[in-house]
């Protein structure tokens, strides 16, 4: 079984894009989109062999905050990549609060 990359982003451009990416550098990595509030709930089921979480900061449906609070509730224990056009200290702060590095 492949290993997963489960990049949650409502924008179909920016993951195919990555997929793009992925395909041509890594054969063996399967790119996991979740793109709304039904695919996210069905994550659990995928989270098998995945690798990391790529989070959309600004993701439509939910918060970043209240998803990484989602996935400690259903017990996800993953390393999650926040991707942001920000940086300020309010958002480093936000998730230093919930235990993220």
């Amino acid at each position: 079984m492949k290993n997963k990359i489960i990049y949650i982003e409502y924008d179909k451009d920016d993951f195919l894009a990555l997929k793009n990416v992925l395909k041509s550098n890594i054969n063996d990595i399967d790119l996991v989109w979740v793109n709304s509030l039904q695919s996210l709930l069905e994550l659990k089921v995928v989270a098998e062999n995945t690798l990391f979480i790529m989070l959309d900061y600004q993701f439509e449906e939910l918060s970043a905050k209240n998803l990484i609070q989602y996935f400690k509730e259903i017990a996800i224990d993953i390393e999650i990549v926040i991707l942001t056009k920000y940086q300020e200290d309010k958002i480093y702060n936000t998730f230093k609060n919930l235990g993220i590095n």
